[in-house]
């Protein structure tokens, strides 16, 4: 086992100097290509790519600071120099520190691809570079006007600060946020293989590490697991509220009642299907949680609940239009897991799909990314 970083775990993939590689960004298309030239598959096929965990990057400043929340323009304008004082963010009036980790960190990568990217912005030359998630969120901690971005495992004694994105959607990392991938600066944790002939030891691994064993420890490690979990808000009032905001003619509003009909004393789980960019087929991690979520609903306790998969899209073309591709989704996923080879074991499932267009947005509508995130489809049961 060495622990040296993802572009050197995929490098050692492809140099046959590996069994597995493990990723916590995506195989670039370089890497995919020179894969494939090989013979040696295609690493964004099901075979080749396992998603063992998620992970959230947090914004975190000292539990001394005032600040609750900020912009993802305010972030930006923070973490690039434009703005290095609280005071020109709400804040008290003291010089901001920019804590960062270098440019060959994933965790950096992720964060300046959604924070600073998005701006045409770069870190600021006066950041201080440290080696490891733990050591900005020590730093931090001491620092009345530092400011940094950690994993979910490391906010320690730091204190996260929630998003604001740009049409007003507030985003906080947590737990349940981050199991169905709506909070917006997170990653996938990824184990990726060739098509060579594994040995039983390297094909035990890849089948514990997705397996509900391997949960535990992916817990304990304070990364945040797929395993399938119940939010006991329901249909929070602030949903309501933005979806009742975007709703504007008879049908519009028609749709939102039934919305409310259908959703008001269920409760939603934390598995979301996702599908392939630019395609009605689920993604790699949707279809392998449709295991997990054969094995949750076959729990003694989930016996006779109705299932409900929800279907929303993004804000592009009509209502109506987005209404029905909704539903159509939703059919998708049912179907995916009606047709699992392990359906069998959900005996009297009552199952239906429904949808309900772009309301009830988890993302802005104004970029790519925001639409691929609307693009869903949520599991909820009573």
């Amino acid at each position: 086992i060495l622990s040296e970083g993802s572009s050197v775990g995929l490098r050692h993939l492809i140099e046959r100097k590996a069994d597995i590689a493990m990723s916590s960004r995506p195989a670039r298309s370089e890497e995919i290509l020179t894969i494939a030239q090989d013979g040696r598959g295609n690493l964004t096929d099901i075979d080749h790519e396992y998603i063992v965990a998620v992970d959230s990057i947090i914004p975190v400043v000292s539990p001394q600071n005032d600040m609750g929340s900020l912009g993802m323009d305010e972030l930006a304008a923070i973490f690039s120099g434009r703005v290095d004082n609280w005071a020109q963010v709400g804040g008290a009036d003291l010089p901001i520190t920019v804590y960062s980790r270098n440019a060959d960190s994933g965790t950096f990568g992720v964060f300046s691809g959604q924070v600073l990217a998005p701006t045409g912005q770069e870190l600021s030359p006066e950041a201080v570079i440290l080696p490891s998630n733990q050591a900005i969120a020590d730093a931090v901690t001491e620092d009345p006007g530092g400011i940094g971005y950690v994993g979910f495992a490391y906010v320690r004694g730091a204190k996260p600060i929630d998003l604001v994105a740009s049409c007003g959607i507030k985003l906080t990392a947590g737990v349940f946020a981050s199991k169905t991938e709506e909070y917006p600066l997170e990653r996938r944790l990824r184990l990726y293989v060739d098509n060579s002939e594994l040995s039983d030891h390297v094909e035990d691994l890849l089948a514990y590490a997705i397996s509900r064993e391997a949960e535990p420890l992916i817990q304990k490690a304070g990364f945040i697991d797929l395993g399938v979990v119940e939010d006991d808000t329901g249909l929070e009032s602030s949903r309501l509220l933005e979806a009742a905001e975007q709703a504007g003619d008879a049908f519009e509003l028609g749709v939102l009642r039934q919305m409310l009909i259908d959703l008001t004393g269920a409760k939603r789980l934390s598995t979301t299907f996702r599908f392939a960019p630019a395609s009605r087929l689920l993604d790699n991690k949707a279809q392998r949680d449709l295991g997990r979520m054969i094995d949750f609903l076959e729990r003694p306790e989930n016996s006779g609940r109705e299932v409900m998969f929800v279907g929303f899209t993004d804000s592009d073309g009509p209502f109506s239009a987005n209404v029905a591709l909704s539903v159509g989704r939703a059919e998708t996923a049912l179907a995916n897991l009606l047709n699992h080879p392990e359906a069998g074991r959900l005996t009297g499932l009552r199952a239906r799909a429904i949808g309900y267009g772009e309301l009830s947005p988890e993302a802005c509508n104004e970029d790519f990314k925001g639409r691929q995130r609307n693009r869903r489809v949520e599991v909820w049961v009573r």
